[in-house]
């Protein structure tokens, strides 16, 4: 009997019944939350996730296990065989009914994106040869309903354009609306970078049919061109972005939060004081107590060689920079073609997401792109002592590296299961697992440690999509299960979408059409990081959290690549190989336009400082004759100036009347409008502070009368 049932299973394909029942989860939960859509009203569905009750779980599950069962059967006795395309339909029609119901065009369009991925598998699906004729009908069937309904929410989107916004009266966590996506200026440089598409193209086009440009020593030449072209956008990109950011710390234009923070951090940091800083919370404290940032240490040789703000300016361009290496090293382990390492390279250093992610002057996440490209190229070579290397300098970045190397590790996880050949890859299994175990362990222990002992994780900046904040993260599991509309509305509010086309866009759509689903783990932290807060910072260019997210969607362009650069269809008359060249083209379109455009509009730093040079040379003047002994309080452009002592506080969060701390000075700028510097002069003086001699033009010094008596 054992001997028996020992063979029954050992003819049961693992892979397939793992694939079919995550596949039925997937089909049950989209069908789930179909039905939820008509059973719940429009504020509950788009507005306020606090309306969702813990109550309505057991329908949900009711519903979910009926439909779970069906789909089972169904997949077993008729359409095992188009599993993806069945799974793709139902995403679809989820899609489709929420586009339907959205109360604004920004919910439109971010749901066509969302249905790019399964709409593409409804066309590769129509390609394939099959081998039976009802196959080949159920294949045609499917595919046609997945192509009818894209085009259904393509029809949904345009009439939305033309429907009257009405808003609601109450709570809208969503902050949903139907302001603007894009201004005239904007519209406009997507129109310059289609035409620059455009053109690209044309040429392109022109290079593939004509047969002078597929001789080897033009090719080689082309090829040869090509690459010093990329290198000399490289070179330009670091050495005009590194000399603009310098220039936003001469034109005193960068503040307390965060630079101010990290200056005095890396003065006590040489002086071999620890990661102290007063800034940060008005206190004397460890930043580790904020973010566990131990990765700054890699910085310091070469700010104790170079002490001086400016450095850390530098450095940071140059962190990122140095992301092309492991993008290169992983592009020769693909054998990507040559044209293609030009494009994603260029994608890489000209990415708006990553450009505007150093706009706000130096933050640990810098180190994420590099990191996080070494961790995949690691894997992906199976070198353990690296892989594990780069692990650990990856979580050492901050505690929320964690989630990047989570997704890494399912990716890695299910990629090895999933794979064309019969045999599960067990070394990359076992990278997957451990990656993963490893993480999430780190996380809840840093975690844990900044709540017990430092100034607690930033949970709260995801209270928007818990159904109760007291329940911590099971509210945020409930309210997903129950009400996943509402996190859909969430991720396309017309700010985040006006991101979230860009980053698309400087990828060229790509990472929209990998073939191996498992990558789509990688996307993961794009949505989390970015796109489901509402603190508006994570989801707006110009602040540092899309470091990470761009980076991945990076790699995953080199995996569309890699899939489908010996596909061909029309009886292999035209290789698929060019529309990911063409797709290629538009991405480096929308990355070298808006690019450089928000590189060049950094100019007004280096213009601001010329135009005022002799008064910031003053005010530079003024800050190195205060005595590093001395303890500040100072306005928030100053106190980057000011650093290299141990105690300075930003006045805008400091007490001056009930403070343990002695204060020598109060300096204060005086660019700052004069009602307000008014106020604060009536403040300090009130405070037992009277203007020093030191006082000049620009700068206005008060200092202690304790210090005068």
């Amino acid at each position: 009997m054992n001997i028996s049932i020992r063979k029954h299973f050992e003819h049961i394909d693992i892979k397939n019944l793992v694939l079919i029942i995550f596949s039925s989860i997937a089909i049950s939960f989209f069908f789930t939350s179909t039905v939820g859509i008509f059973k719940y009203d429009l504020l509950r569905n788009y507005y306020n996730l606090k309306l969702v009750n813990l109550n309505e779980l057991l329908p949900f599950f009711v519903t979910f296990t009926l439909s779970f069962i069906v789909i089972i059967l169904l997949i077993f006795s008729l359409i095992k065989e188009q599993l993806e395309n069945f799974t793709a339909f139902f995403w679809l029609f989820f899609l489709f009914i929420f586009s339907y119901f959205a109360p604004v065009k920004s919910l439109a369009i971010g749901a066509v994106i969302f249905a790019l991925p399964a709409f593409y598998t409804g066309i590769v699906n129509l390609i394939k040869k099959q081998s039976y004729k009802l196959l080949s009908i159920l294949k045609w069937i499917i595919s046609g309903m997945n192509i009818l309904l894209f085009a259904g929410l393509i029809a949904i989107m345009i009439m939305k354009f033309s429907v009257n916004y009405i808003p609601i009266e109450g709570i809208n966590g969503s902050q949903i609306s139907d302001e603007m996506i894009y201004n005239l200026v904007m519209q406009k440089r997507f129109l310059v970078a289609l035409i620059i598409f455009g053109g690209l193209s044309i040429i392109y086009t022109t290079t593939v049919f004509i047969k002078f440009f597929k001789k080897e020593k033009v090719k080689r030449l082309l090829t040869d061109v090509g690459f010093n072209l990329v290198a000399i956008i490289l070179l330009v990109q670091v050495i005009v972005f590194s000399l603009f950011m310098v220039y936003r710390l001469k034109a005193f234009a960068t503040s307390t939060y965060d630079f101010g923070i990290f200056i005095q951090m890396f003065y006590n940091m040489r002086d071999f004081n620890g990661m102290i800083t007063s800034l940060e919370r008005s206190v004397l404290i460890s930043h580790n107590m904020i973010h566990f940032s131990p990765i700054y240490y890699l910085m310091l040789p070469v700010f104790m060689v170079f002490p001086y703000p400016e450095t850390l300016q530098v450095l940071q361009i140059l962190v990122v920079a140095s992301g092309v290496f492991p993008l290169w090293l992983i592009m020769k382990e693909f054998k990507t073609r040559d044209f293609f390492k030009m494009l994603v390279i260029v994608m890489y250093v000209m990415s708006p997401a990553i450009i505007t992610s150093s706009f706000y002057d130096l933050h640990e996440n810098c180190f994420l792109p590099p990191l996080l490209l070494f961790v995949l190229y690691f894997a992906i070579k199976k070198q353990t002592i690296p892989l594990l290397i780069f692990t650990a300098l990856t979580l050492l970045v901050k505690e929320d590296a964690s989630l990047y190397l989570v997704f890494v590790g399912l990716y890695f996880l299910f990629s090895s299961i999933f794979t064309k050949e019969k045999k599960v890859d067990l070394k990359q299994l076992i990278y997957g697992v451990s990656i993963i175990i490893v993480s999430m362990g780190y996380f809840l222990m840093i975690t844990s440690f900044l709540n017990e002992s430092g100034d607690g994780a930033m949970f709260w900046r995801y209270n928007n999509i818990n159904i109760d904040n007291e329940l911590g993260l099971k509210g945020i599991i409930a309210g997903f299960l129950l009400n996943p509309s509402y996190f859909l509305a969430t991720f396309f509010s017309p700010l985040k979408i006006n991101t979230l086309l860009l980053v698309i866009g400087s990828v060229g759509l790509l990472p929209l059409l990998v073939r191996n689903k498992s990558a789509y783990f990688l996307a993961a932290p794009l949505i989390i990081m970015n796109y489901l807060s509402t603190y508006p910072y994570q989801h707006q260019f110009g602040f540092q959290y899309f470091y990470g997210s761009a980076t991945l969607l990076i790699f995953m362009v080199l995996l569309v690549d890699k899939e489908n650069s010996d596909k061909s269809f029309f009886n292999n008359k035209f290789s698929f190989k060019h529309i990911v060249n063409v797709l290629g083209l538009l991405g480096i379109a929308v990355s070298i336009t808006f690019g450089s455009v928000y590189i060049y509009e950094r100019k007004w730093t280096y213009e601001t400082y010329l135009d005022n040079q002799e008064m910031y040379e003053s005010m530079k003047e003024t800050m190195l004759s205060i005595p590093k002994d001395k303890a500040i309080v100072a306005s928030g452009y100053l106190t980057p100036h000011l650093a290299d002592r141990e105690l300075i506080f930003d006045y805008s969060y400091f007490n001056l009347f009930n403070s343990d701390y002695e204060i020598d000075y109060v300096i204060l700028d005086g660019r700052i409008n004069q009602d307000t510097l008014n106020q604060m002069i009536e403040r300090i003086e009130l405070a037992g502070f009277v203007e020093s001699d030191l006082s000049t033009e620009y700068i206005l010094i008060f200092e202690s009368l304790n210090n005068i008596e």
